[in-house]
């Protein structure tokens, strides 16, 4: 199971989290990857909406299973403080 924390002063933009997310997803096996590529596009789209909403505030914990299987997930938490703001 690979995790991406952070903890920063200012709110996590939606771009950065992004990248954040392109981070994880480099340290995945292919396969892994494929497996959960449809999670990550519900994830990126979540970020996507927060961030026309003016972004979220904690606590925020979203899961986003995939398919067909018992335990893969992408998650995304917010534990304190803003994220996926656009600036």
């Amino acid at each position: 199971m690979e995790r991406l924390r952070w903890n920063q002063d200012e709110p996590l933009t939606a771009a950065d989290a992004k990248l954040k997310m392109e981070k994880l997803k480099e340290k995945l096996s292919r396969t892994d990857m494929k497996i959960r590529e449809g999670a990550f596009g519900k994830a990126e789209r979540f970020i996507d909406d927060a961030c026309r909403c003016g972004g979220v505030s904690a606590p925020v914990s979203k899961t986003f299973m995939v398919k067909d299987t018992p335990h893969e997930r992408v998650n995304i938490e917010v534990t304190s403080g803003t994220a996926f703001t656009e600036k």
